[in-house]
């Protein structure tokens, strides 16, 4: 998700969800980690430890003749992975294939709840990315997508409408987890991760700016133009499920590790000539995320500008009562808390909440 598209769609008044964000609460820019590999900025974020900290250190692990050590980095440049592509054998990583404890495992350990869902779910792999994609229902198709899409048409289109399913349903099985953990009590982590919006940036970037591609026809514009944007306001009405009324006492933390731009042109041009994915939008040059906070103690309308995405487990640690690790990469973004409750809440300390495995 991309700042500058959240707070124009905020002017617009078309994110009321975000717009209450702003609003009432903190918000600010997150510095990433290059390259936006999702398995490894979510475990940055999660555990506020950089990856050579966390062990996640790519989106993949390799292994020569299938046994020794798994290599988690490989030099760039050289064509390994081609190279030595006969006696190669690969394997994705995740989240939790971290070597350090996660928010969530850290609330529970000390004595609080902790539920999770969605960060393993990695839609920018290669191949059948969510297994289990639909097709397209009822309940998101008037929102998302124009009538004249669904009609049976080309292969194109019909590859489109499978790209939305996807995202679609990918968000919904974690949206399910958190109506499921949402009338639970005691203090805690509830911590989710919705993949969707990023898949639907990589395909739609080109038909919602259409200006920086150049070769965007008319008719794609009509039909696809208006996805990625209302694919935002389905996020936001997850944003609004978050800040129901009778959650006075809940700290929402709404976060982006990476943005998102449009891909270069020999690289789309290469694609096109490879059958490779119907990508436009990229984050590999690390187009900054952002932090969102809302609820008590919070101040309110303020930008405190600009952070890492370690920052955000110190700060949600500190925003519980608990110690920060002294081992954390991250800091504490007391920015967004009121001088008052930074000033009656000094910060604690532990160690480490974990050694490496």
């Amino acid at each position: 998700a991309d700042l500058d598209t959240v707070l124009t769609m905020h002017a617009q008044g078309k994110l009321p969800a975000f717009s209450r964000l702003i609003q009432e609460g903190a918000y600010g820019r997150l510095v990433p980690l290059r390259p936006c590999a999702a398995a490894v900025t979510r475990t940055s974020l999660v555990t506020g430890m950089l990856p050579y900290r966390h062990g996640v250190r790519t989106a993949e692990a390799r292994s020569v003749f299938g046994g020794g050590t798994w290599l988690g980095v490989v030099p760039p440049g050289i064509g390994f992975d081609v190279l030595l592509s006969p006696v190669l054998a690969r394997r994705t990583l995740g989240v939790s294939d971290r070597s350090v404890p996660a928010l969530w495992e850290i609330a529970t350990r000390m004595g609080g709840t902790g539920e999770a869902a969605g960060w393993d779910t990695d839609l920018d792999r290669p191949g059948p990315s969510w297994p289990g994609a639909v097709a397209p229902g009822p309940a998101w198709m008037a929102d998302l997508l124009d009538p004249d899409v669904l009609r049976p048409g080309d292969a194109e289109s019909r590859a489109l409408v499978a790209e939305i399913a996807a995202a679609a349903g990918a968000d919904e099985e974690v949206a399910e987890v958190m109506r499921r953990v949402e009338g639970q009590g005691g203090q805690g982590i509830a911590a989710f991760s919705f993949p969707g919006l990023d898949r639907v940036a990589h395909v739609f970037l080109r038909y919602a700016r259409p200006a920086e591609f150049g070769n965007v026809t008319g008719r794609e514009i009509e039909l696809y133009g208006p996805v990625l944007e209302r694919y935002y306001r389905r996020v936001d009405g997850i944003v609004r499920a978050a800040l129901q009324p009778g959650r006075r006492d809940t700290l929402v933390f709404v976060t982006s590790t990476h943005g998102i731009e449009p891909m270069a042109l020999g690289f789309r041009i290469l694609k096109e000539l490879t059958g490779g994915r119907p990508w436009s939008g990229v984050h590999d040059s690390g187009r900054g995320g952002f932090l969102l906070a809302h609820g008590p103690n919070v101040r309110r309308g303020h930008l405190f500008g600009k952070g890492s995405i370690t920052d955000v487990a110190p700060t949600a640690l500190y925003a519980l009562g608990l110690p920060v690790a002294r081992d954390s990469d991250g800091a504490i973004l007391t920015g967004i808390f009121s001088e008052a409750y930074t000033a009656s809440h000094p910060v604690t300390v532990i160690g480490t909440y974990g050694e490496p495995r």
